[in-house]
């Protein structure tokens, strides 16, 4: 009883050390303490103090306990996650998807995981996942466009770098940067109900489908190839399409790029005509 009563002064008290140090004893000598009530508070007591790695460890311990808690794996997933543990925090999101799978926000945690590792594609399948599963259509689409806009941010560099040098390896840099990027707009637009977040995704588009046109055509014209010519004339109509939805909040970009349509998509579609035969 006095172990108990410390143990939730000190963490009560926000003296997390000393009160996950009694804890500890707590169930050392009475393990039915041991309940999923205590694990939480232990774990937020360790997150608290942040002690990522003990709060993963701990809540690795509850879920060993009580494996079918949901609530408990989904507390393991987010601290391994805190801990730098992202590979283990997947296999446990994976693990509640197979004991529920409509839990809910699970699928986004997985995506936003696979995104901040870098793989994409992944990140991009999950999403899909999430949607079949029934998650918010919103949130699906901001979590696509957040991926995709961060991907679609590094490749201005590989543009800009290749507007510079003009040289053959760098166009397709730059193309392959944006190809990168614009799967997963394109998902959110798909997904996203009409409003400014979708004609944020739309402009995006827009811009990254010129710029691979851009680049497509610059490559077409040196070499006369006709994937080149095939992939500017695909992509120049994509950003005609979508250029316009950023009219009113980037107006200047859409002014200076919307001249240059037409122009492009003249002279791929001669550039197919002519290297396609």
């Amino acid at each position: 009883e006095l172990l108990e009563k410390g143990f939730q002064v000190y963490l009560a008290g926000g003296d997390y050390k000393a009160g996950t140090a009694l804890g500890e004893e707590m169930v050392k000598i009475d393990s039915a303490k041991a309940d999923t009530a205590f694990f939480l508070r232990m774990i937020g007591a360790y997150d608290s103090d942040s002690a990522f790695t003990k709060a993963a460890e701990m809540a690795a311990r509850a879920s060993a306990k009580f494996p079918a808690s949901t609530t408990l794996l989904l507390t393991l997933g987010q601290t391994q996650l805190k801990a730098g543990q992202q590979q283990q925090a997947i296999a446990t999101f994976r693990k509640i998807l197979a004991i529920n799978p409509k839990a809910p926000d699970v699928r986004l945690m997985l995506a936003r995981t696979y995104n901040e590792m870098g793989q994409v594609d992944s990140a991009l399948v999950t999403l899909h996942e999430a949607k079949a599963g029934g998650e918010d259509a919103q949130a699906i689409g901001a979590y696509a466009l957040q991926f995709g806009k961060r991907l679609f941010d590094a490749a201005q560099k590989v543009s800009s770098k290749a507007q510079e040098s003009k040289t053959s390896d760098d166009w397709r840099a730059s193309i392959a940067a944006q190809q990168k990027a614009l799967p997963l707009v394109s998902y959110a637009d798909s997904v996203l109900s009409a409003g400014e977040t979708k004609n944020q995704a739309r402009f995006i588009l827009g811009v990254g489908s010129f710029q691979i046109a851009y680049a497509a055509f610059s490559e077409a014209q040196k070499g006369k190839s006709c994937d080149m010519a095939k992939l500017a004339a695909e992509n120049i109509m994509t950003a005609q399409v979508n250029l316009p939805a950023g009219g009113r909040a980037f107006p200047q970009i859409v002014a200076q790029l919307m001249p240059a349509v037409p122009q492009i998509m003249t002279g791929a579609d001669q550039m197919v005509k002519q290297y396609c035969k």
